[in-house]
């Protein structure tokens, strides 16, 4: 059985993190990509390097899309982003949290501007992955 953590709402670093998890004897790890300081890419394989040491693999890198089409944007190129740090850590995947509506939207175009959202990020997933591929 996969045992998984969430320190949704603490105050903890991604190393104190990865540490607890390991002490938890937890056999995953997920980041939320929010959780890490910075997309270096050495500081993201020293995260990777303790996780390896401490046989805890990384099942997947989550970022959120939500509010109006400016907003959507930005959270498209932080995706985006995340398929970068996602390359470097070893994730195998990013988990997209989707849109949100309210009593006072339709769920179709919430659905559709998600669509939208998510095909940019695949294609822009894709291509990474075709030329990590080839490197």
């Amino acid at each position: 059985m996969l045992r998984r953590r969430s320190v949704k709402g603490a105050e903890i670093g991604v190393e104190d993190f990865i540490q607890t998890c390991h002490n938890l004897r937890l056999d995953c790890l997920d980041f939320y990509q929010r959780a890490f300081a910075s997309a270096d890419t050495a500081y993201l394989l020293g995260i990777k390097r303790q996780c390896l040491d401490l046989g805890l693999p990384i099942g997947y890198l989550g970022v959120a899309f939500a509010g109006d089409d400016d907003f959507r944007r930005a959270k498209i190129e932080e995706a985006k982003s995340a398929v970068d740090i996602a390359l470097v850590l070893g994730a195998p995947l990013i988990r997209v949290f989707g849109l949100h509506t309210f009593e006072t939207e339709g769920r179709d175009p919430m659905l559709a501007a998600l669509g939208r959202c998510l095909r940019e990020v695949c294609d822009y997933g894709k291509e990474k992955r075709w030329l990590s591929l080839n490197i």
